[in-house]
């Protein structure tokens, strides 16, 4: 009633007046799992354009009531949406429908129709009345979106070591399956992997759960936040924010007697902030985290040389080996050539005979975080 019309519209219209929209219905499928205690964000019925969601619903069975799908709908908008999937847009548009009604609302969740009675010809033709309108709406709304920078909104993505993530409005979420394997072949557990989050909660530059994480039937899961976009640099004043943000996340894990392990370009996200600038750097996926020292996985991580162990093991002074490795990397892409001071820090952070927090200390790394500034 609601997505067959606005499918059709785009079909047919002509090409410069397309949405390009998908439309997502969440049926249950032998696919479909849940583990206790983590909440479902995402709607019963999804329209995405650009990646990010212009249409979201709730839906109800006959006995269900609009009251019952508006609950559920609310408690799926508890922040504001992300501005790498929405710049500036406002709003956007959401439905309830129980039985044969069906009720509009803005992202606020005001309403913007009366409730519609759809068993009647009168109320399906207000239907197609609304979804009309409501097309030419959705076209104006995807002209003002970002171009796409990060995941596309709950679209399950498979990464090469096995995880699934999906983006939802304010956090990814990451499933693992066959967990007890996949530690193994990590060289970690998943107790090493909740302390590492538990010393996450004391730093912003470090990924948060906002869910979990647990592990239910071999099978786990964490919702981490924030949303970011892949991290580039595009002036040494951003590589010099990287190697500070990244410097006070790892100081935190080593103070704790645990290493990352797997600091490379993808495991890295920048943050913007309320007028798009960025805000900062984040270092993420910590699966790969384990007490410094612990034994080595079977097999290298990817971004290893022979350079990255001290004595056969991986320590604190590894990880900080790695990140010179990581920064060089994206200072590259980015064609940020570096001054002899930058040059120098690195320089320093391969020689593995220095810890994160003294190299916080260096002139080049400009800390101001003692200053009243939070970590």
């Amino acid at each position: 009633m609601l997505f067959d019309p606005l499918a059709q519209i785009s079909e047919k219209i002509e090409d410069a007046l397309k949405l390009g929209l998908e439309y997502n219905k969440n049926v249950q499928t032998k696919e479909t799992f849940s583990i206790p205690h983590i909440a479902n964000t995402r709607p019963d019925g999804t329209a995405v354009a650009k990646y990010a969601l212009l249409l979201a619903g709730e839906e109800k069975p006959e006995d269900g009531t609009l009251q019952e799908a508006l609950a559920d709908l609310k408690a799926k908008f508890r922040e504001p949406f992300s501005k790498l999937h929405y710049g500036v847009l406002p709003y956007i548009i959401c439905y309830t429908a129980s039985g044969k009604q069906v009720q509009f609302y803005s992202l606020q969740l005001d309403a913007i129709t009366g409730v519609i009675h759809y068993n009647t010809p009168e109320g399906r033709a207000k239907v197609l009345h609304v979804v009309t309108n409501l097309y030419r709406l959705l076209l104006k709304m995807k002209e003002t979106l970002p171009e796409p920078g990060g995941l596309a909104l709950f679209e399950k993505v498979k990464r090469p070591s096995g995880a699934v993530v999906e983006a939802g409005f304010y956090s990814v979420k990451k499933t693992i399956r066959g967990a007890a394997s996949f530690f193994e072949t990590a060289g970690t557990s998943a107790e090493h992997v909740k302390a590492a989050y538990q010393v996450a909660k004391t730093t912003r530059f470090l990924v948060q759960a906002a869910q979990g994480p647990v592990v239910h039937r071999d099978v786990y899961l964490v919702e981490g936040k924030p949303l970011g976009c892949p991290a580039v640099v595009k002036s040494e004043e951003d590589v010099r924010r990287l190697v500070h943000d990244l410097l006070h996340g790892l100081d935190k894990l080593h103070t704790a007697n645990i290493c990352h392990r797997d600091i490379q370009q993808p495991n890295v996200i920048s943050c913007l902030d309320a007028s798009n600038s960025l805000a900062r750097y984040i270092l993420i996926d910590l699966e790969s985290a384990a007490p410094a020292g612990a034994s080595l996985p079977a097999v290298h991580y990817d971004a290893w040389e022979d350079e990255t162990l001290v004595g056969g093991r991986y320590v604190a002074e590894s990880d900080l080996y790695q990140l010179a490795k990581m920064v060089q990397i994206t200072a590259r892409s980015g064609a940020v050539e570096l001054s002899e001071d930058a040059r120098a820090l690195l320089k320093e952070l391969r020689g593995k005979q220095r810890s994160a927090s003294s190299l916080l200390q260096e002139n080049w790394v400009s800390c101001k975080c003692g200053q009243g500034l939070a970590v």
